[in-house]
């Protein structure tokens, strides 16, 4: 028996070896501790919240810069326009000026006039006779036949462009510039309502050209305040420039901040039911927005920063200071010797700026030049005073 036991054990360790190396054994993969995975789904979680508040920033700008670049050409289609609008040769404004009706000395001051939309086709008539400038200051009231420019005229792309859909509209503002030797005009480039389009079964254009249209739209529409719907409703009205009477804060101080600009009041050339005036707690806050788009009695283009913050007074803030070379307080200076006061122009200061409710995609000043004497209407009317006592 012990026999048989030695050669069993002989076979085992024959079996095995005499000092193998014991059996290898499996790996086992090292794995991620909680803390680990904690920390990682932390940090993947910021850095998709901050990927989040960055996309919409990025959008905005790339939106803004489409804007800017479509704008741009919208601006150069409404300028080649004007400039090879027959109706705007310089004998029209002539026309204009000598037979507006407006009081002798209106054009001597320089201020913007904003011409009337027909609330019908949203034309704009570019030479009517004012019926009465007090009720609606600013303004003018058409009379039956004038020249006008058609809102197809005033729509980018123009229906003939074969685009699907116009995407920026244009609207002008005017004032006599004895200086630049003529008229100068404000032209604003806006985007047609973002909402126009909604629950709109048929074309934008047949809707925005056709007053007798069912679904009938205005490109940029406010409401009974002024203030942007943004829908195209006709249940609004035309959303027209805006003229406002403004002054620098503390003006007579050599040192005045010429960054702040106070209003005074806004008037709305389209609202011909109130009087005009806009309560300036609705219409300030548009005129405030940041980015907007202001341009002075002198030509002159400011881009608004935002609300100063000072309290109780409606006081905004520019991106850059008015120029030194704007006058912004009143220059009291009499006639010389011999010359009429008719035929006197007095010095321009920084007293008043128009805009559009909606933030403008662009703005630009040119001139249409002609001569026309200061005194032209009272050549014209035989009204005259006395040389040399400025009276």
């Amino acid at each position: 028996m012990n026999a048989i036991n030695t050669v069993v054990h002989s076979m085992r360790v024959s079996a095995v070896g005499v000092g193998a190396a014991p059996a290898p054994r499996a790996r086992t993969r090292a794995g991620f501790s909680l803390i680990e995975v904690i920390m990682a789904t932390l940090i993947l979680a910021l850095g998709l919240l901050g990927l989040g508040a960055v996309l919409p920033v990025i959008i905005r700008q790339q939106a803004a810069s489409s804007d800017e670049a479509l704008g741009a050409s919208a601006m150069q289609s409404a300028l080649g326009h004007l400039e090879g609008n027959k109706a705007l040769a310089g004998e029209n404004w002539k026309k204009l000026i000598l037979g507006s009706g407006l009081p002798a000395d209106f054009w001597r001051r320089q201020t913007w006039l904003v011409p009337p939309v027909n609330t019908q086709d949203s034309s704009t008539y570019l030479f009517p006779r004012v019926v009465d400038l007090v009720t609606t200051p600013n303004t003018i009231a058409a009379s039956p036949d004038v020249d006008s420019l058609p809102l197809a005229s005033r729509l980018f792309p123009t229906p003939e462009s074969g685009e699907k859909e116009p995407q920026f509209v244009w609207d002008m503002a005017y004032r006599r510039d004895f200086k630049g030797g003529g008229v100068q005009i404000a032209v604003f480039v806006r985007r047609v309502d973002p909402m126009a389009t909604k629950a709109l079964t048929g074309s934008l254009y047949t809707a925005l050209l056709d007053p007798r249209s069912p679904e009938a739209r205005l490109p940029v529409s406010v409401d009974a305040q002024g203030r942007p719907r943004l829908d195209g409703s006709r249940a609004g009205r035309y959303s027209m420039p805006l003229a406002a009477a403004v002054v620098v804060p503390d003006s007579d101080n050599p040192n005045a901040d010429r960054r702040l600009v106070q209003v005074l009041s806004i008037s709305d050339p389209g609202d011909q039911v109130n009087g005009g005036q806009l309560p300036l707690d609705v219409a300030y806050p548009l005129m405030a927005q940041p980015g907007q788009k202001l341009v002075d009695n002198l030509g002159n283009i400011y881009t608004v920063d935002g609300d100063a913050g000072v309290p109780g007074r409606f006081i905004l803030r520019l991106t850059r200071p008015i120029p030194s070379s704007v006058p912004i307080q009143r220059i009291g200076v009499s006639p010389p010797a011999g010359v009429r006061a008719e035929a006197f122009v007095p010095p321009t200061f920084f007293q008043q700026v128009v805009f559009t409710p909606q933030v403008p995609v662009s703005v630009e000043v040119t001139t249409k030049k002609f001569n026309l004497a200061p005194d032209a209407i009272e050549q014209l009317t035989g009204q005259t005073t006395n040389p040399g006592n400025g009276n």
